[in-house]
């Protein structure tokens, strides 16, 4: 994790599935305490249902709190996001700096 001036990001590599979803889950909801989360999953080699329902309930508990995020996923996890429909709700960046550049760009708690 590399902490920010207002905000956090996170990067994870390897996989997400059943095993460690809720680990991931617990560790980016510890994360998002600032005014943004940028979740890089660029390096994970697979995803599986336990990991896309990871980031579904990462968008709303974002949602719910008031904390702006942004996913910047590689080819695997954006087919696997858009497979399961959730690409209209999860905000899915195509790099780092369009991420930040999207979570920095507007106030985020009101």
């Amino acid at each position: 994790m590399h902490w920010g001036r207002t905000g956090v990001l996170v990067s994870v590599a390897g996989r997400i599935n059943a095993a460690n979803a809720d680990r991931f889950i617990s560790r980016v909801h510890c994360a998002a305490c600032g005014d943004w989360l940028v979740v890089d999953v660029t390096a994970l080699e697979s995803i599986d249902n336990s990991g896309i329902s990871a980031l579904d309930a990462i968008n709303i508990r974002c949602e719910r709190i008031g904390v702006r995020w942004a996913l910047v996923a590689g080819d695997v996890v954006q087919h696997a996001v858009r497979h399961c429909g959730l690409n209209t709700v999860v905000p899915i960046s195509a790099s780092l700096t369009e991420a930040l550049v999207s979570v920095q760009g507007h106030p985020s708690r009101q």
